[in-house]
C-alpha cells in the first residue's frame, strides 16, 4: 500500500473552491452553548474574559470558573480559607497591562488572583479607612494611563497603587465640577489614545485627566439632544478614530471628545423594552459586538456606522438569543463569547469564510448540486469532482467552468459517486453506487469493475465506498454490504474479508465506509454502524474499537464517516459522535480516542469528512455546515 498522494474532501452540500476568513454577518452566525457537559453550571452570567493563554473565565452569580475547552476549574468562596475568593456573587473580571487576574465581586471587593498557587489577595472596603477600596461591590475595572488599576464600585472610583497596595478614592461631589459627575459609576474603559474612561448611572461620561487630577464631564442627554437615560453608561468603547463609543439604558452614543459633541445612533426597537447596551467588545475587523438586555446581540460597523439587526436569524439550539438578557460579550482570535442572565454561555464564531460555489460555473456546469467526491489532480486549480447520479467531473477553478471528461459511458455520467482516487498509473478511480470504474481525462473509461451474481470470484456486492490503489498492484476496495474486496490487478483475482460471527478477529461489520492504510502491515476499517477495525494484512486478522459514548477515551459513535492521516501522522476520525484523534503508546499500541464535540464548539456531532490546511487546522464538514479545528491549541 501506499500513502495517497491526492486530498479528498466530502461536502455534501456543496464543493468548496476558494476561502477568505472574513467579517460574518449577524445573520451568519449560530450560538451553541459553551460547557455544559464539561461541569460549566454557571447559569447567570456577569462577566466573561478570554485570557492571554486562551482560557475562558467565567463570572457568574455561582462564582468563578475557568474552562478551558475541555474541563471547568471552579472557584469558590471558603470561610476557612482566607486565600479562597472572598465572594461567590463575581460581577466583573480583568487581566490587566501585567498579565494579572483580577475579579471584582458583589459584596466582597476586589480579588487579584496568583495563578502559581491558586490564591486570592483580596482587597475590602473599610469605612474606616480612606486608602481602602470606595465600596465593597465591584462594578468595572480598568488600566489607568499611570500605571495604577482603577476600580468602580458602588460608591466611587478607587485607584490602586499596585506598588503600596492602597487606594485614592474619586467620588461625586456637587460643589466641584472636576469630581467624577454621579455618584455610581457604570464603567471603566482604558482606550488605545491613553484615556481613561468612566461611564456613570446619571452622570453620563467623564475622562481623566492625570495632570490635573480632575474629571472632564459630558452631559450625553444635554449633548445628543435626548433623554435623561441617555446619561446611564453601563459599557465603553474608544474607536480607532478616537470617537467613544457608549452603552447606555436606551441604546448607543457615538461621542466625539475633541470636538465635544455627541449623537445617538437610533436603533429600532424590537420589543417593549428599550435596547440597553449593557457589553461591548471590538473584533479584528473594526466591528463593535454589542451585548443587550432585550436585543440579542448586535454588531455596528465603526468606520460607517452601520449596524446588523437580523434578529430573525440570530439563533441557537434553544431558541433566539434575544429571548434572553445579554450581560457579557468576549472575543477571543476566533470566537465570540456571550453571558446570559439565566442561560449561561453562548459561542460563535468571531468571522466566517466566503465560498464560491461551482455550481455557478460556466461550462455545462455541475450536474447534481449534492457534491460527493472532491479529488486534487497534479494540475493546480483543476479537482475532480464526483456527485449523486451525476457522475465524475472537472472543475476549473480560474477558468470558472466545469466540464464533462470526453468517452465517459452513459452509466458512468449517471452515477452516483462516493470516492475518487488517482491510480498508480496516473488515472482516476471512481467509487460508485454500481462498482468501481477507472479512467482518464484524455482516454476517457478505461475499466468497469462490477459485482456478478453468478461469479462468486468478482468483486463483492453492493456499493464502492472507499479504495486503496497501492504501488504493489493490489487494490483495498471498501464496500457497503460486503467488507472488504482485495483484488490483484496482475491476476485479476479477487480476496473477500467480511465479518464473521463466529470469528473475534474477523471485520466488526460488513458495511465499510472507509479505509486508510497504517504502515506496510496494517489497515484502518471504519464502518457505518460498528465501529473501527484496525487489520493485519498479512495473516489477516483486525482488532475492534467499538463505541462507548460514556467512555471519554473511546470512539463516541459507531458510524465512522471518514479517517485521515494529517502531515504530522496524527490520525483522526470522524464519526457520529464528532472528532478523535487516535493515541498511541511509545511502543506503537493504539490506547484510545480524544475526541471533541458540539460541547466543545463543533457546528454538529455527525462529522462526514476531514481535510487539513497548509497551517495543519482540519476542515470538517457537517451536515449543518463547516468547522475549522486548530489541533495545536484545541481551538474550534
Amino acid at each position: 500500500m501506499r500513502t495517497r498522494s491526492s486530498k479528498r474532501v466530502f461536502l455534501l452540500l456543496a464543493t468548496l473552491l476558494t476561502s477568505l476568513a472574513s467579517a460574518a454577518p449577524l445573520w451568519a452566525h449560530t450560538f451553541s452553548t459553551v460547557g455544559t457537559a464539561n461541569g460549566l453550571k454557571a447559569r447567570v452570567i456577569t462577566s466573561l474574559l478570554v485570557d492571554r493563554d486562551g482560557f475562558l473565565w467565567v463570572g457568574a452569580r455561582e462564582g468563578l470558573f475557568r474552562f478551558d475547552g475541555y474541563e471547568t476549574l471552579a472557584f469558590l468562596p471558603d470561610a476557612a480559607d482566607p486565600n479562597a475568593i472572598s465572594d461567590a456573587d463575581v460581577r466583573y473580571l480583568f487581566q490587566d497591562s501585567e498579565g494579572v487576574l483580577w475579579a471584582g465581586t458583589s459584596a466582597g471587593g476586589l480579588n487579584r488572583y496568583d495563578p502559581g498557587s491558586g490564591r486570592f489577595r483580596r482587597f475590602a472596603h473599610d469605612p474606616s479607612d480612606s486608602g481602602s477600596l470606595a465600596g465593597g461591590s465591584v462594578i468595572a475595572i480598568s488600566d489607568g494611563p499611570d500605571g495604577g488599576l482603577w476600580v468602580a464600585t458602588e460608591t466611587g472610583l478607587s485607584r490602586l497603587d499596585r506598588a503600596s497596595g492602597r487606594f485614592r478614592q474619586f467620588r461625586n461631589d456637587p460643589g466641584d465640577p472636576g469630581s467624577l459627575s454621579a455618584g455610581q459609576p457604570g464603567s471603566l474603559h482604558l482606550g488605545a489614545s491613553g484615556r481613561l474612561w468612566a461611564g456613570t448611572v446619571g452622570g453620563g461620561l467623564n475622562l481623566w485627566n492625570p495632570e490635573e487630577g480632575s474629571f472632564r464631564r459630558f452631559d450625553l442627554a444635554e449633548l445628543a439632544g435626548g433623554p435623561p437615560e441617555l446619561n446611564d453608561v453601563y459599557s465603553l468603547h474608544e474607536g480607532p478614530d478616537g470617537s467613544v463609543w457608549a452603552g447606555t439604558r436606551i441604546g448607543l452614543v457615538l461621542v466625539d471628545p475633541d470636538r465635544g459633541t455627541a449623537r445617538e445612533l437610533p436603533l429600532e426597537w424590537v420589543s417593549e423594552y428599550a435596547p440597553a447596551v449593557s457589553a461591548m467588545a471590538p473584533d479584528r475587523h473594526g466591528r463593535l459586538w454589542l451585548g443587550t438586555l432585550a436585543h440579542g446581540v448586535l454588531i455596528v460597523d465603526m468606520e460607517s456606522r452601520e449596524w446588523e439587526t437580523d434578529y430573525d436569524k440570530l439563533h441557537g439550539p434553544v431558541g433566539h438569543l434575544t429571548d434572553q438578557p445579554l450581560t457579557s460579550v468576549a472575543l477571543s482570535a476566533d470566537m465570540v463569547f456571550v453571558g446570559t442572565w439565566s442561560g449561561g454561555v453562548y459561542r460563535s464564531t468571531s468571522h466566517t469564510t466566503a465560498f464560491e460555489w461551482l455550481n455557478e460555473a460556466g461550462g455545462d456546469g455541475v450536474r447534481n448540486q449534492n457534491v460527493t467526491a472532491v479529488m486534487a489532480s497534479d494540475e493546480p486549480g483543476r479537482p475532480w469532482l464526483g456527485t449523486h447520479g451525476g457522475g465524475p467531473q472537472r472543475a476549473g477553478i480560474v477558468s470558472h467552468r466545469v466540464d464533462d471528461p470526453p468517452g465517459l459511458s452513459e452509466d458512468l455520467r449517471a452515477e452516483s459517486v462516493f470516492r475518487l482516487v488517482p491510480s498508480a498509473e496516473g488515472d482516476v478511480l471512481a467509487g460508485t453506487m454500481g462498482g468501481l470504474f477507472r479512467f482518464s481525462e484524455t482516454e476517457g473509461q478505461l475499466e468497469h469493475i462490477a459485482y456478478e451474481r453468478s461469479n462468486p470470484e468478482a468483486m463483492g456486492q453492493g456499493s464502492v465506498r472507499d479504495i486503496l490503489a497501492g504501488e504493489d498492484g493490489r487494490w483495498w476496495i471498501g464496500m457497503a454490504g460486503s467488507g472488504v474486496s482485495l483484488l490483484d490487478r496482475e491476476s485479476g483475482e479477487f480476496r473477500h474479508l467480511r465479518h464473521s460471527a463466529e470469528d473475534p478477529d474477523s471485520l466488526s461489520s460488513d458495511s465499510v465506509t472507509v479505509l486508510l492504510e497504517d504502515g506496510p502491515d496494517h489497515l484502518w476499517v471504519g464502518t457505518r454502524s460498528a465501529g473501527l477495525n484496525r487489520c493485519r494484512v498479512g495473516e489477516w486478522s483486525c482488532r475492534r474499537f467499538s463505541a462507548d459514548g460514556d467512555d471519554p477515551e473511546a470512539l463516541g459513535h459507531p458510524n465512522v464517516a471518514s479517517l485521515y492521516r494529517a502531515a504530522d501522522g496524527a490520525v483522526w476520525a470522524a464519526t457520529g459522535g464528532g472528532l478523535h484523534r487516535l493515541e498511541r503508546e511509545t511502543d506503537g499500541r493504539v490506547s484510545g480516542f480524544t475526541r471533541w464535540t458540539r460541547d466543545d464548539g463543533l457546528l454538529d456531532d455527525g462529522l462526514l469528512a476531514i481535510e487539513e490546511d497548509d497551517d495543519g487546522s482540519l476542515w470538517l464538514s457537517t451536515r449543518v455546515g463547516l468547522s475549522r479545528f486548530d489541533p495545536a491549541s484545541g481551538r474550534i
